[in-house]
């Protein structure tokens, strides 16, 4: 998938995937799938997050950023972490190392 985000093309098959929820499936209505990548070239934090029509995140009331839909956005490290937490993922070594290599 490449897509253009704030004026560069970003290859996701050239990203390393770094963590991933889902909460649904796609035969659901509100399901909400969103992975966290990481791009090796310009050391930048992806999230791509796809969506159904009534999509919720846990925790929120209302339809969020993916509700019928995809997208892919460049996050800052503090989103990083607040996705993280809100996810209660587990912070590798790895993406622990990344963390400390962003811009």
């Amino acid at each position: 998938m490449k897509r253009v985000v704030k004026g560069k093309v970003v290859d996701a098959a050239r990203m390393e995937k770094l963590a991933s929820v889902e909460y649904g499936s796609i035969m659901d209505y509100g399901y909400c799938w969103e992975t966290l990548y990481w791009n090796p070239d310009t050391k930048e934090f992806y999230l791509h997050g796809k969506g159904g029509a009534a999509s919720r995140y846990r925790e929120a009331v209302g339809m969020n950023q993916w509700a019928e839909g995809e997208a892919l956005m460049r996050y800052s490290k503090e989103k990083v972490l607040d996705w993280l937490e809100r996810n209660q993922i587990d912070v590798t070594e790895r993406i622990e190392q990344l963390l400390e290599e962003a811009e």
